[in-house]
C-alpha cells in the first residue's frame, strides 16, 4: 500500500509540473493577445495605469503576510499521519485568515483610491474620480480572489497541485475571451474589470466544490476545534518570519513600477510594461518548474525513507545546475526574440533599445538564479529565519532606485540596478547561509560560489553575443528569415546545454528520486 502511495505521489509530482508550466505558458500567451487588444483599444496610458495599479496591489497584498506558504508547510506532516482534526483546525484557522484578508483589501482599495493621482508625474487623461472608480474595481477582483480560496492549500500540500492548475487554466482561458470581447465591443475598462472580479469568484467556487468532494472527512459537517497553544505558537513564528519576508519581497517587486510612474510618467511606463510583461511571464513559467519541487521537498522530510545528508545535497546540486541552464537558455530566448516579437506583437515604436533590454534579462537572471535556494527555504519552513533579511533587502533595492534615479541621468537603468546590487551583494550571500545552517548541512561554500558565478559569467557571455546576433540579423535579413535564424539560433544553444548538463556535469535530468 505504501508503495503505490509512494507511487502516486510520484505521478502527481509530474502532473504538477505538467499541468502548472502548461497553464502558465497558456496564461501568458493569452495575455499577450489580451495586451494587443487593451492597447489598440485603449492606448497606452492605460496600459501604464494598469501597471501601476498591479504594483500597488502588490503593497496591499502585505495583508496576507505569505500565511499561505507557513500553513501549507505545516499541513505536510498532518498529511502524513492522517491526522484530519489537525487538518481541519489549521484550515479553519486560515479560513478565517484569508476572508479577513479579502475585507481589509476591499477596504484599502476605496481609501487608496484617493491617492493615485499622487503617484502620477505630470497631467493625467484621467479624472480624479475615474481614477479612484478603477483603482476599486482593480482591488475587487484582488479581493475575490480570496474568497474561498483557503482550500487550495490542501491540493498544494498533498501534492495535487495538478488540479489548481487544471482549474486555473480553465479560467485563464473564459476571462481571457470575455475580456477581448469587451474591449472590441465597448472599449470599456471597467467591463473590463467586472469580467475579472465576477470569474475569479466562479472559479473558487468550482475547486471549492471539488476539494469538497475528495476531502470530504476534512470538510464535514463536523465540529472544528482550534489550534492547540503548540501548533498556534510554532505557526505564529512561521508567519512572523513570513511578515518579513512578504514585506520585503512587496518593496523588493512592487515598487520598481510605482517610482518610475512617479518620476517618468504612465506612457514611459506603459512602453517598459511590454517587456516586464514578457519577463513576468518567463518568471511564472520558471518557477512553476520549481515551486512544483516545493510539496516534495517538504513531504520528503516526514516520510520513512532515510537518506544520507550526501544525498540531500546531490539532488540540491543536481537541481541548482539545471536550474541555472534554464536560466541561461530562457535568458539567451529573451534577448534573442524580444525585439522581433515585440515588432510583430506592438510595432515598431514600442522597441526598446537593446541596452535596457540586456540590463532587464540580467535583472531577472540574477533574480532566477535564487529560486532553488528559495524552493528550500519554503520546504524546510525556514521562515523565522528570513524575518530581517526581507525588509533589509527591500529597504536597500528601494534607497539604491531612488538615490540612483534622482541623482543620475539612468532613468529606468537606476530601477533595475538597484535590484541587480541587492540580488548580487545581499540577497546571494544571506540565502546561502540560511540553507547551509539549516537545510542541507553539507553544502560547501566555495564549490556553491564558484558554479554560481560560473553560470553567471557564461550567462554574460551568452547575453551579449546574441545581442549581436539579434542585431545582425534584423539589420540583414527580412523579418521571416530573421525568425529563422534566431529559431536556429535558440536551438543550437538548446542542445549545447543539455549535452553539457549530461555530459559534463553527468546529470541526467529525466532521472526519478522516489
Amino acid at each position: 500500500m505504501a508503495r503505490i502511495m509512494e507511487k502516486n505521489k510520484i505521478k502527481n509530482v509530474s502532473k504538477n509540473m505538467i499541468l502548472a508550466v502548461l497553464s502558465n505558458v497558456v496564461a501568458l500567451l493569452l495575455t499577450f493577445i489580451v495586451r494587443k487588444v487593451f492597447i489598440l483599444k485603449l492606448g497606452s496610458e492605460f496600459v501604464g495605469l494598469n501597471s501601476l495599479f498591479i504594483n500597488i496591489l502588490g503593497i496591499l497584498s502585505f495583508a496576507e503576510l505569505g500565511i499561505g506558504v507557513a500553513v501549507t508547510s505545516s499541513l505536510y506532516k498532518p498529511l502524513q499521519e492522517g491526522n484530519i482534526p489537525l487538518l481541519k483546525a489549521y484550515l479553519g484557522f486560515y479560513k478565517k485568515f484569508m476572508n479577513g484578508v479579502a475585507v481589509f483589501i476591499e477596504i484599502a482599495g476605496a481609501v487608496v483610491g484617493f491617492f493615485i493621482p499622487m503617484m502620477i508625474h505630470g497631467n493625467s487623461r484621467f479624472s480624479v474620480f475615474e481614477l479612484w472608480l478603477y483603482f476599486f474595481l482593480y482591488t475587487s477582483a484582488s479581493a475575490a480572489s480570496y474568497v474561498l480560496t483557503y482550500k487550495r492549500v490542501l491540493l498544494t500540500a498533498d501534492q495535487s497541485e495538478y488540479l489548481n492548475s487544471i482549474n486555473n487554466l480553465l479560467f485563464k482561458v473564459v476571462i481571457a475571451v470575455f475580456q477581448i470581447i469587451v474591449l472590441l465591443i465597448w472599449n470599456s475598462y471597467i467591463l473590463y474589470l467586472m469580467i475579472q472580479i465576477i470569474l475569479t469568484l466562479v472559479s473558487n467556487i468550482v475547486i471549492s466544490r471539488k476539494i469538497n468532494r475528495l476531502y470530504g472527512s476534512i470538510f464535514d459537517k463536523g465540529p472544528v476545534a482550534k489550534l492547540k497553544d503548540n501548533y498556534l505558537l510554532n505557526l505564529k513564528k512561521d508567519i512572523t518570519g513570513m511578515i518579513s519576508a512578504k514585506i520585503g519581497g512587496i518593496i523588493l517587486t512592487s515598487t520598481d513600477n510605482i517610482i518610475i510612474s512617479a518620476f517618468l510618467g504612465l506612457t514611459i511606463l506603459g512602453k517598459y510594461a511590454n517587456y516586464t510583461m514578457i519577463i513576468t511571464g518567463l518568471t511564472l513559467v520558471l518557477n512553476q518548474i520549481f515551486y512544483s519541487l516545493t510539496p516534495t521537498i517538504g513531504n520528503y522530510r516526514f516520510t520513512s525513507l532515510k537518506r544520507s545528508e550526501n544525498e540531500e545535497l546531490d539532488v540540491f546540486n543536481r537541481i541548482s545546475i539545471i536550474n541555472y541552464a534554464i536560466v541561461i537558455l530562457a535568458s539567451t530566448g529573451a534577448i534573442l526574440f524580444s525585439a522581433f516579437f515585440v515588432k510583430i506583437w506592438l510595432g515598431q515604436k514600442f522597441i526598446l533599445p537593446y541596452s535596457l533590454v540586456i540590463t532587464l534579462v540580467l535583472s531577472f537572471a540574477i533574480n532566477q538564479y535564487r529560486q532553488v535556494v528559495i524552493i528550500y527555504m519554503s520546504a524546510y519552513g525556514l521562515f523565522w529565519q528570513q524575518r530581517y533579511k526581507s525588509l533589509l533587502e527591500a529597504l536597500m533595492n528601494i534607497a539604491l532606485s531612488i538615490i540612483l534615479i534622482t541623482t543620475t541621468q539612468l532613468g529606468i537603468f537606476a530601477v533595475l540596478i538597484g535590484t541587480i546590487a541587492t540580488n548580487l551583494f545581499f540577497n546571494l550571500i544571506w540565502e546561502f547561509i540560511i540553507v547551509k545552517n539549516h537545510a542541507i548541512l553539507l553544502l560547501n561554500s566555495k564549490s556553491y560560489f564558484i558554479k554560481y558565478f560560473g553560470a553567471f559569467v557564461i550567462l554574460v557571455v551568452l547575453v551579449f553575443s546574441n545581442t549581436f546576433l539579434a542585431i545582425f540579423y534584423q539589420k540583414y535579413f527580412s523579418d521571416l528569415m530573421n525568425f529563422v535564424l534566431l529559431c536556429m539560433s535558440f536551438a543550437s544553444e538548446v542542445l549545447v546545454s543539455y549535452f553539457v548538463v549530461q555530459n559534463v556535469f553527468k546529470i541526467n535530468i529525466f532521472r526519478r528520486y522516489n
